[in-house]
């Protein structure tokens, strides 16, 4: 097969810079940066119950209890089973769809997020913790508090 460089030696992933050097494209799409979950595809958050605290914004740190499942139903982390405080962490340091999902929350509300596994641990997975690549991740989530 011919591709678009007219060149039979030169894979269909690759293309000719205007310097006439063969260069690798990026068959991804860049994943989206913005917090809108309508720019997150299979990214769902159900309200299981509405709070009337302060709001999580970008720039706060959530303090949270969760518990985090797969799609075959195993239990891959909790915050409750283990019986310890509401985990507090800053939302640059968690996987994309669970910053999304976790923004606009206010205290005392509980939400399910489902986030696909390209907006999850992506390829890698996390074996250490069970998780396939690009497993779709199920979370129930109480926002405790929001901390500045």
């Amino acid at each position: 097969m011919v591709n678009p460089t007219g060149d039979p030696k030169v894979s269909p992933a690759m293309d000719v810079d205007p310097a006439g050097d063969l260069k690798k494209l990026d068959q991804t799409p860049p994943a989206p940066t913005s917090n809108d979950p309508k720019d997150y595809p299979g990214l769902k958050i159900e309200s299981l119950k509405a709070g009337d605290g302060k709001e999580l914004l970008v720039g706060k740190k959530a303090k949270v209890r969760y518990i985090g499942t797969l799609v075959n139903g195993k239990e891959f982390d909790s915050s409750w089973k283990r019986g310890m405080e509401p985990l507090e962490f800053a939302l640059d340091g968690v996987v994309t769809g669970f910053r999304v999902g976790l923004l606009g929350m206010k205290v005392g509300e509980q939400r399910r997020i489902t986030i696909p596994g390209e907006f999850g641990y992506k390829e890698a997975g996390s074996p250490g913790a069970g998780i396939g690549p690009n497993e779709t991740l199920f979370f129930d989530v109480e926002l405790v508090d929001v901390v500045d």
